[in-house]
């Protein structure tokens, strides 16, 4: 794959990506230009990055908003929990609202240029999905999470007129099954030995 980019983020490899489809948002110009001189905890927060998945054709197009993280609060502290999804919840809006701002052409030239090329030709009705990536979360708690980061990004997907759909939780084996992560190849799995006792 030419122009491939992959991403460390959180103990999993992103990608490969086609570098035309995909947008390092969090290591954008215009997001250092944004949070410049921001006083602690009045800056904006972005996800790792969002890319383009594209199908036939850029009609099908999906654009996904993707964030890492290596653990989650324990549900059975409320405020520390609570606190984590909503979190999660301004990285997500920022991150759609700045892209679809650059888009827009709302911001100078110099900043537009940073969108990679697939992004310049967009379509209004493209379907974004909203993906929080954790590594070494069980198959089982997958759903909860997904439920619980659902509740506060109900009414931001009704203004944007998607679906409860397009909020999903993932672990590493979901990322590697949509092919958003690399899987380890046969020799490194057959040479990494026994997982460590600790």
């Amino acid at each position: 794959m030419t122009g491939a980019i992959t991403i460390e983020e959180s103990g999993i490899t992103f990608g490969p990506f086609k570098s035309e489809t995909c947008y390092r948002i969090e290591k954008s110009k215009l997001f250092a230009k944004l949070n410049h001189r921001a006083q602690a905890g009045q800056g904006l927060s972005t996800v790792e990055f969002i890319v383009v998945h594209q199908t036939n054709s850029v009609a099908t197009s999906v654009l996904y908003c993707v964030e890492a993280k290596s653990s989650v609060p324990r549900e059975t502290s409320e405020e520390k929990f609570a606190l984590f999804v909503n979190e999660i919840k301004e990285k997500f809006l920022c991150s759609i609202h700045l892209c679809m701002a650059q888009i827009m052409g709302r911001h100078p030239d110099e900043f537009i240029a940073e969108l990679p090329l697939a992004f310049h030709s967009l379509p209004p009705t493209t379907p974004a999905k909203f993906i929080l990536v954790i590594p070494k979360c069980p198959d089982a708690h997958l759903n909860p999470l997904k439920d619980a980061l659902l509740k506060v990004m109900r009414a931001p997907l009704k203004l944007w007129g998607l679906p409860d759909s397009s909020v999903a939780v993932w672990n590493t084996q979901f990322a590697q099954d949509m092919q958003f992560a690399v899987r380890p190849s046969a020799f490194a799995v057959k040479f990494a030995g026994p997982p460590r006792k600790v």
